[in-house]
């Protein structure tokens, strides 16, 4: 598989996965989880990796998730269309469960004596 946010090297029995989207502070997105996976995988079944490092290329190992990657695809998701499920403005939360009684309490039970 050719990587195109990953790079992935062994030498000497340690796989070495590089992120390498600096642009992005080595953002994850959808691409780089499985191109991530792809490559574990490939050093998973090498009997002669003993190590994995992983690292990230310029100035951050990762930022964390791409979120406007994520955003981008919530708004594509969210955007209005004959797809999307139209709700009536009158539509009206579900009901609450009725819930149990509370518990009465006992006049027949006397409190502890402690001596």
């Amino acid at each position: 598989m050719a990587f195109e946010t990953i790079t992935l090297a062994t030498r000497d029995g340690v796989g070495v996965v590089t992120l390498n989207r600096p642009e992005r502070l080595n953002a994850i997105n959808k691409r780089m989880l499985e191109e991530l996976g792809a490559a574990m995988d490939a050093l998973e079944a090498d009997a002669a990796v003993r190590a994995i490092v992983l690292t990230g290329t310029g100035s951050a190992f990762s930022s964390g998730f791409d979120l406007k990657e994520q955003m981008a695809q919530l708004k594509k998701l969210l955007a209005p269309g004959p797809a999307a499920p139209q709700v009536p403005d009158t539509a009206q939360p579900p009901p609450e469960p009725e819930k149990p009684p509370l518990p009465r309490p006992r006049d027949d039970v006397k409190p502890p004596v402690i001596l």
